[in-house]
Parts: structure tokens; sequence; C-alpha cells
């Protein structure tokens, strides 16, 4: 079985909880039998990356410059559709919330909904709209993982 994580998340935190646990859990996966992980993040900006075992990475580490996180997104959102349709997943774990759908291939699609903060309290998160993406990746997916965390 072929499991792709998607470069979303890596993007976005050059260190955080949910590229650690991303990294984490792909890395557990790839130690089960016959099953082959990888994580597509061809442009990021993110340090776990560099600590996770580089069979299990495509792409390389960039210095994140000031006003032009909108091109390197979109040019590795480019490449990982190219990385994603060589690799041919059976699923495709998607790190993050988006409206765009990774490249039209036929695996199987699986979300972590981390948690409802910004739902719970929108005040918080004035200028912010999360809900539209996180529920674009939700219904697209074909399973829906929830981390709850009890206090």
């Amino acid at each position: 079985m072929r499991i792709a994580f998607d470069q979303q998340v890596f993007l976005l935190q050059e260190f955080g909880g949910i590229s650690r646990y991303i990294c984490s859990l792909s890395e557990a996966l790839s130690r089960c039998p016959d099953v082959e992980a990888r994580i597509l993040a061809p442009l990021h900006f993110n340090g776990h990356l560099t600590q996770t075992p580089r069979q299990l990475v495509f792409g390389r580490r960039i210095p994140n410059v000031p006003k032009t996180f909108r091109l390197v997104q979109a040019l590795s959102e480019y490449l990982a559709d190219k990385a994603l349709l060589r690799f041919n997943p059976d699923i495709v774990h998607e790190t993050y919330y988006s409206k765009r759908s990774p490249a039209a291939i036929r695996a199987r699609r699986v979300i972590t909904v981390y948690d409802m903060i910004a739902e719970r309290f929108p005040a918080e998160f004035p200028g912010i709209d999360f809900t539209a993406a996180k529920r674009a990746s939700v219904l697209r997916a074909d399973h829906v993982r929830s981390e709850e965390h009890t206090s």
C-alpha cells in the first residue's frame, strides 16, 4: 500500500505540532509491512522534514523569504501534483485544509481534523476563515480522523 502525505502544512509551519505529527505518522507507517509512505513537499519551510528519514521525504527546504509565499505555494503545489501522479498512491492524507484538491488521482482521501477552535471561538480569529477550506477538505475525504484532546 502506498500512502502519500501532501505538502500543505510544511509550507505553513517551520516547526509545529501538526507537521511533527505527520512526520511521526509517516515514520510509523513506513515500518509496517507492505506500506510505502512518502511526504510529498517539493518546496517547504519545515525543520521537522530535515529530521525525517530522507527516503520518506520528496522535497527541499528553502528559505522563507518575505512576500514570496503565494509564488512558492503555487510552485510547490504544481510540483507536488506531478510527484503525486508519479508516486501513484493508494491513499492521500491531506495535511491541512484547502479548497483545492491535490492531483486528480483515484486514491482514497484522508483528512485529520485537528481541532474546531476557530469555529468555536470565531471572535479570536478575526479576518481568518478556516471553515470553508476545512469543509471542502472534509467533504472530499473518504475518511475523516478527529484528534480529540481532553483536559
